[in-house]
């Protein structure tokens, strides 16, 4: 009976507005409609092979390629820079040279600094009085040193065995 004495009571207006504005509101934040999904991610098409040989696609695989620099050993990071180095230069020496003049020079500036903050060895390109006649060659063998993995160390003898330092080497195996 409680029910529907309730039931018959009027509305008051100010809830009324109150129930609008929360329907309206409900409507806005939990739409009945359904939402359309984002479209998927496409990736962009690879770059032709001229764009490839800009400076940024340069500076790009640089900045790619900078921490596994860490793993590699003096010689074969100084190497991989060196690399890089003869490319800018190479980019330089070519027919855009001048158009990107500025930009080469950054990135030139920039691998000097990568080379002295990881105590590289000396790198020959990074010298502005030094050249090449060609830079393809350079950029070859240093890219090769790069990718050659280095000799493995002289295996260390154990701690406890004494070591004969006056033995020759044949004398030394028939020791062990």
């Amino acid at each position: 009976m409680a029910v529907a004495a309730r039931a018959a009571a009027p509305i008051d207006p100010e809830e009324e507005r109150r129930a609008a504005e929360l329907a309206r509101v409900r409507a806005i934040l939990r739409p009945t409609t359904p939402v359309p999904a984002t479209p998927p991610f496409v990736a962009p098409p690879p770059r032709a092979a001229e764009e490839n040989d800009s400076l940024q696609a340069l500076e790009d695989q640089i900045r790619d390629q900078i921490p596994a620099l860490a793993g590699l050993s003096q010689s074969r990071y100084t190497a991989r820079i060196a690399g890089w180095v003869g490319r800018v230069r190479l980019h330089q020496s070519g027919p855009e040279g001048e158009r990107t003049r500025i930009a080469s020079r950054i990135l030139f500036e920039k691998l000097r600094n990568l080379a002295w903050s990881m105590e590289a060895g000396t790198i020959e390109g990074l010298n502005t009085a030094w050249s090449t006649r060609n830079w393809e060659r350079y950029i070859r063998e240093n890219e090769l040193i790069a990718a050659t993995p280095d000799a493995p160390s002289p295996p260390k003898p154990e701690p406890d065995v004494e070591v004969d330092v006056w033995a020759t080497p044949s004398e030394a195996g028939s020791l062990a």
